[in-house]
C-alpha cells in the first residue's frame, strides 16, 4: 500500500503538472499576442491576468518587471494596473536569474516550480520570450494540485484500511478452517499409527498361535503315528497315550484362551480380569513338552526359575 501510494503520488502529481503546463504553455501563446508597442505594461498585466486567471508579469531585457498583476488579489477592478494605467508595477528582485525566465530567452519558453519572490507560495511557473525581447511569465499556485493529491492520500489510505480489515478477517478465517484440517490430519494420522500398531500386533498373534498351535498337534501326530506303526509294550502305550492326552488337553486350553481373547477384545478394558501366573510351573510344563524332542537331540533343558515368582 505504501509503495502503491507513493507510485501513484508521483505519477498523478506529474500528470496534474504536465496538464497545467500544457495550460499555462497555451495561455501564455495567446497571451503573447497582446504584448506589442504603446500599451502601458502594467495595465497589460492586469488585463491578462484578468482573461487567463493566472499571475502575469512582463520582464524586460535587464530582469526588471515591468508589469505585474495576479488576479487572486480582489475582483478585475481591483487588480493592480486595470484602471490606473500609471501605476508602478511592485518592485521585484531582478528576474533573469530565475530557471524558467532563462530558458525562455534561450530556448523561447521554460518552465519551473519554485516559492514565490513575495508570498512563499509554492507556484508554477511558464515564460515565453516576446518579438520585442521582452519575457512573459504565468504562474498559478499548486495548492490545487496539492489538495487533489492529499484527496487521492487520503482515499488509498481509506481503502487500505479497509482492506486490511478484510484480508484479517479472511485471514482469520483461514487460519480457523487450517486449524481445523490440521486437528483432523492429526486426527487421521494418529488413527492410521493406532491401525498399524494393531495389524503388527495382529501378525505377532498369528504367528504365535500358530507356533503354540503346532507343538501340541506335532507332538500328538508323531505319539499317535507310533502307536499305529509299532507294537511298543504296555508300558510305553500307557505313557504314549499319556502324553498325546496331555497335549489334548493343551490344544483344549489354546482354543479356550482364544475364545477368552475374543471375548475380552469385544468388551470394554475394564471388564478383563487379571489373573497371576505362576512362571516356575508354566517354565515345568513347557520343559515337559519338549521332553521327546530333547532326548532326541540330547539337549540339556535346565530351568532357573525361583519359586513363588508369578506374572
Amino acid at each position: 500500500v505504501l509503495v502503491s501510494t507513493f507510485e501513484l503520488n508521483r505519477s498523478l502529481g506529474a500528470d496534474l503538472v504536465r496538464q497545467l503546463d500544457a495550460r499555462l504553455a497555451a495561455q501564455a501563446d495567446g497571451a503573447a499576442q497582446w504584448i506589442g508597442s504603446g500599451r502601458h505594461p502594467n495595465r497589460l498585466a492586469g488585463r491578462l491576468a484578468s482573461v487567463v486567471g493566472a499571475e502575469i508579469a512582463l520582464i524586460d531585457r535587464g530582469g526588471a518587471v515591468l508589469g505585474y498583476a495576479d488576479p487572486r488579489s480582489g475582483p478585475p477592478s481591483a487588480v493592480a494596473g486595470t484602471d490606473t494605467p500609471d501605476a508602478k508595477a511592485p518592485d521585484l528582485p531582478d528576474q533573469n536569474d530565475q530557471p524558467e525566465v532563462r530558458a525562455a530567452r534561450e530556448a523561447g519558453r521554460g518552465f519551473a516550480t519554485r516559492a514565490a519572490s513575495n508570498t512563499g507560495e509554492a507556484m508554477r511557473y511558464v515564460a515565453v520570450a516576446t518579438g520585442d525581447g521582452l519575457v512573459l511569465r504565468l504562474g498559478v499556485p499548486l495548492a490545487g494540485i496539492d489538495e487533489t493529491l492529499r484527496a487521492m492520500r487520503y482515499r488509498l489510505f481509506v481503502a487500505a484500511v479497509l482492506a486490511m480489515a478484510a484480508a484479517v478477517v479472511l485471514g482469520l478465517g483461514a487460519s480457523r478452517v487450517l486449524e481445523r484440517l490440521a486437528s483432523e490430519r492429526d486426527r487421521l494420522s494418529a488413527l492410521l499409527a493406532q491401525v498399524q500398531k494393531l495389524e503388527v500386533v495382529r501378525r505377532d498373534f498369528v504367528a504365535n498361535v500358530s507356533h503354540e498351535l503346532r507343538t501340541p498337534v506335532t507332538a500328538i501326530q508323531g505319539y499317535a503315528e507310533t502307536l499305529l506303526t509299532t507294537s511298543p509294550d504296555a508300558a510305553t502305550q500307557e505313557r504314549f497315550l499319556t502324553i498325546i492326552h496331555r497335549h489334548a488337553l493343551r490344544l483344549g486350553r489354546l482354543l479356550e484362551d482364544l475364545l477368552k481373547l475374543s471375548a475380552i477384545e469385544s468388551q470394554a478394558p475394564e471388564g478383563a480380569v487379571r489373573e497371576p501366573v505362576p512362571v516356575r510351573a508354566l517354565a515345568m510344563l513347557v520343559a515337559q513338552t519338549v521332553e521327546e524332542r530333547r532326548g532326541a537331540r540330547q539337549a540339556t533343558i535346565h530351568i532357573d526359575v525361583p519359586e513363588g515368582v508369578v506374572a
